[in-house]
Order: structure tokens, then sequence, then C-alpha cells
């Protein structure tokens, strides 16, 4: 697969004053692959609460990360982005705005998102997709799952595709105080958020286990 071990499909919001601050919360930016410094920000380890996404930068999961089948490359892959991109159009982010989600802190719409692109992508992009193997399915905790999640998980790769997606774009890991540290989040000094959600981003996973684009391209 070239130099990559695994490629995704993300939504990444064009380098700009958003993108940059939050790569900056982060500490990685992945349009450029490199870290970046983070802000100090008075009780919060914010090296540590980003830790789990880092790896992967600020974005939002539209093909969750996945090894290429055999006969194809990336090449193929970015090939048939740019071809489905050219059928899609752009789709509004209404408010999007710091939210809790669960035990961890991310970036949502203020309605359901682009579930019908998400999906579409995911349709076009699944003949790339090498199948899971029975511990990288093991490593998903399919226990935790509902019933239809552990067959999206067989089925597609990735647990949360079609009813079960929700866009959003994370900025912590799982934290104790997830209201406490939201409240701390939204204290900062974020830049206009986007309004629309208006290209597709080829991601790789290099050798050292961290996301940066390939590819970004504009519906």
């Amino acid at each position: 697969m070239d130099e990559y071990r695994r490629i995704a499909i993300y939504y990444t919001p064009q380098p700009g004053a958003f993108a940059n601050f939050a790569a900056s919360v982060l500490g990685w930016d992945n349009h450029h692959g490199r870290p970046v410094s983070q802000p100090i920000i008075a009780g919060l380890d914010l090296p540590e609460i980003t830790r789990v996404p880092r790896k992967y930068g600020f974005h939002a999961t539209l093909k969750a990360p996945f090894r290429l089948r055999e006969n194809t490359n990336l090449d193929t892959v970015i090939a048939a982005v740019d071809a489905l991109a050219t059928r899609l159009s752009s789709v509004a982010l209404p408010n999007l705005h710091l939210v809790q989600i669960g035990q961890f802190i991310a970036f949502a719409p203020g309605d359901s998102g682009p579930s019908d692109l998400a999906g579409d992508v995911v349709r076009a992009l699944e003949p790339f997709r090498a199948r899971l193997s029975e511990a990288e399915i093991a490593r998903r905790n399919p226990e935790a799952l509902t019933k239809r999640q552990r067959m999206l998980l067989r089925h597609f790769g990735y647990p949360y595709v079609f009813d079960e997606f929700r866009f959003h774009m994370t900025i912590t890991g799982p934290v104790d105080q997830p209201a406490d540290v939201l409240a701390l989040l939204r204290k900062l000094p974020w830049p206009a958020a986007p309004d629309r959600l208006d290209a597709l981003s080829v991601m790789g996973e290099d050798a050292d286990g961290m996301f940066r684009l390939i590819r970004r391209v504009s519906l």
C-alpha cells in the first residue's frame, strides 16, 4: 500500500484560522504532517486528554481507516475519490460547536449532519477495503456494541456508519469530568468554524502511526 499502513477518507477543514487552532489544541497538523505546540490551559492536562485523537489530527470520519485489499493501490483510491467528488455536492454544517459526546469532547453541528454524504462515501470506497481480521474485530470490543453495530463492523469495517453515523470532529479522548473539560475548552478563542462540508480528504497512516493528508478534493 505504498508507504501507508492504512487509508481513510475524512472531512478536514481548509487550512486557515479554525483548522490551525484546532491542530494546535490537538498537537498535530495533519495537513502538513507535523507536530505543533499546544496552548497551556489552566486546569487541563491538554497533552494527556488529546493523546488518543492526536494521531488522526482534526477531522470528521467519513470512511474509517482501512487496509487496502489485494490488487488495488493508493492511486486507484484517489481516482475513485476524484470521481466521487464530481457527483457529490457540498452540504451545510450548521452551528458547528463544541459538545460532549459520552466521555469525550468534539465539534458537532446543530443537526444530524451529512449522514447521506457519509453513506455515499462508505459505499463508494468499500470495494477497496480489505476485510477485517478477527483480531481487528476483537480490538473494536464488539461486546460493547449493539447487534446492529456489530453487523456494520463486520460488513463495512466500522460500526458507526449509515443510521449509526454521527458527524463529529474529535478534540479529546475520554476524560473523567467531560462537562468541566467542555466548559474550559469553550473558553478558548476559537475562530469561526466552517459552515459547509466542502471537500473529501484522503488520509494516510504513516509507519509512525500518524495520519496526514494525501489529497483534499473539493466537492
